[in-house]
């Protein structure tokens, strides 16, 4: 299914949602990250369709929760982890980030680690690690 993403159950750290331009090209159908109501809280959706005043209706994927005439300001392209995803993490939750790359997401959610001076950390959690690659 298009919500087969492990990532699904958690929202979207901002840290995680690459900047974009109102230039972007979004298409209907295109799973995106949704500014949730205006409040930094950003949401997997799905584009439902383009208006001509420039909004878009999209669909959360979580409570399948329909908006209608959201502005393109409050959507961003969502880029999903993958293995190889460039990141910075806290390693063993000591404080300090640390370069490295993503070696696997978890059906969890969680991912294992494999960091630049090869050291190795499984079962992080999204609090703990910020993306590097947009």
């Amino acid at each position: 299914t298009k919500w087969s993403d492990p990532m699904k159950l958690y929202p979207l750290p901002s840290r995680w949602v690459p900047p974009s331009s109102d230039e972007t090209i979004i298409f209907p159908n295109e799973i995106v990250a949704v500014n949730y109501r205006d409040r930094g809280n950003w949401l997997r959706a799905e584009v439902m369709d383009k208006r001509k005043d420039g909004t878009y209706d999209v669909v959360f994927e979580e409570e399948g929760e329909t908006r209608r005439r959201v502005p393109r300001h409050l959507i961003r392209k969502f880029i999903p982890l993958s293995e190889g995803s460039v990141i910075e993490a806290n390693f063993e939750r000591g404080g300090e980030l640390f370069p490295g790359r993503v070696q696997q997401v978890q059906p969890s959610g969680l991912i294992d680690i494999l960091y630049d001076d090869g050291d190795r950390e499984s079962d992080v959690w999204p609090d703990y690690y910020e993306r590097k690659d947009f």
